[in-house]
């Protein structure tokens, strides 16, 4: 409740923010100057999704999505449940090991987000590899520490696995951003959280 304070404090406060020309940086690149709509139209819910759908960068980050899904938010239950029932651990040694791994992703983050925003200036493709790059490992990784024979090394083998899936999520909006036309990208962040997080979860 005392962390949420701030976060309505700031809620109300966007409220009061202008709203920006809609997709004014393409219009930028691509016209060189930014022409406003005085009221666009928006397109049937039907029709965008269809739209979003067809582009084929959006459609395979969907599947992947779906199944960072499944390793960030289904994982983590099912390995609570392992560590209780193999180790017979209590709430507070399982939290202890999920921490490890939150500090490695605290630790990790800034310096991976630096990186991703220096190679998508150089190459957008090779930035949306970099996804695939940190998922694939940690596929390899989530299965092995389930066959490790002490919880001290599990909770090693779940470190590298949290950072690369947590670092893999925090790149879904950067690359849902750059590939979702301007008009559409509320529909397909909305699209991808349902896969995230209702399809994969």
């Amino acid at each position: 409740y005392t962390l949420a304070i701030p976060i309505v404090v700031v809620s109300i406060l966007s409220l009061r923010l202008p709203e920006p020309p809609r997709g004014q940086f393409e219009k930028l690149d691509v016209l060189g100057e930014v022409i406003e709509d005085t009221q666009p139209i928006p397109p049937s819910l039907e029709a965008a999704f269809e739209r979003i759908t067809r582009i084929r960068t959006i459609k395979t980050c969907l599947v992947a999505f779906s199944a960072l899904g499944f390793s960030l938010f289904t994982g983590p239950v099912l390995g609570n449940l392992f560590l209780q029932q193999h180790f017979h651990l209590d709430a507070f040694h399982r939290g202890l090991i999920g921490t490890f791994g939150a500090i490695g992703v605290l630790v990790a983050l800034p310096h991976v987000g630096r990186y991703y925003d220096r190679l998508y200036q150089r190459d957008p493709a090779k930035a949306l590899a970099l996804i695939g790059k940190v998922i694939l490992p940690a596929a390899v990784l989530t299965p092995i520490q389930f066959f490790m024979p002490s919880p001290v090394l599990y909770a090693v083998f779940s470190v590298p696995s949290a950072v690369l899936l947590l670092t893999g999520f925090s790149m879904i909006s950067p690359v849902l951003q750059s590939v979702a036309p301007y008009r559409l990208r509320g529909l397909t962040f909305a699209v991808s959280s349902i896969y995230v997080f209702f399809i994969g979860a």
